[in-house]
C-alpha cells in the first residue's frame, strides 16, 4: 500500500491540467467583469455627454422646444438602444435665475448573465440657464 501511495505522489503528469481547471473559472470570471463593467462606463460616459451636449444646443437656440432637445439626446446616444432612453425636461427656477434641467435615463443591459440581475440603472442630469424674458 505504501508502495502505491508514494508512486502516486512522485507522479506529476496532468498537474497541469487540473491547476488550469482551477484557475481558468476565476481568470475568465475576472475578465469578463472587466468587460462589462468597461462598458457600463463607457455607456454612462455617453449618456451624460449626450444630456451634456443637449443642453449646449439649449443654450445656442434658446427656443429649442423639450422634444428637440429629447431629439438631441437620442441622436448624440451610442451604446444602447435609444428607444430605451427616457429624456425629461423640465424648468426650474433658483432664486431669479429659470433652468432647464434635462435628464435621461436608461437601462443598461449585461451580455453576460454572471449576476443575478443582468439591468443596470443608468442617469444623467444637467442643468443650463435659460436667457431672460424682456
Amino acid at each position: 500500500m505504501r508502495n502505491i501511495l508514494s508512486r502516486l505522489s512522485a507522479d506529476l503528469r496532468g498537474v497541469t491540467a487540473i491547476e488550469f481547471a482551477l484557475t481558468a473559472p476565476i481568470v475568465i470570471a475576472a475578465l469578463v467583469g472587466i468587460v462589462e463593467f468597461g462598458r457600463f462606463f463607457y455607456v454612462r460616459s455617453n449618456l451624460q455627454n449626450a444630456v451634456y451636449e443637449a443642453g449646449r444646443y439649449h443654450v445656442l437656440n434658446p427656443t429649442a422646444s423639450s422634444s428637440t432637445i429629447t431629439t438631441q439626446v437620442r441622436n448624440n446616444v451610442t451604446g444602447i438602444p435609444t428607444t430605451s432612453v427616457t429624456v425629461v425636461v423640465v424648468n426650474e427656477t433658483v432664486g431669479t435665475t429659470t433652468f432647464k434641467k434635462i435628464t435621461a435615463t436608461a437601462t443598461f443591459n449585461l451580455l453576460s448573465n454572471m449576476l443575478p440581475s443582468t439591468t443596470l440603472p443608468l442617469s444623467a442630469v444637467t442643468r443650463v440657464p435659460m436667457p431672460p424674458t424682456s
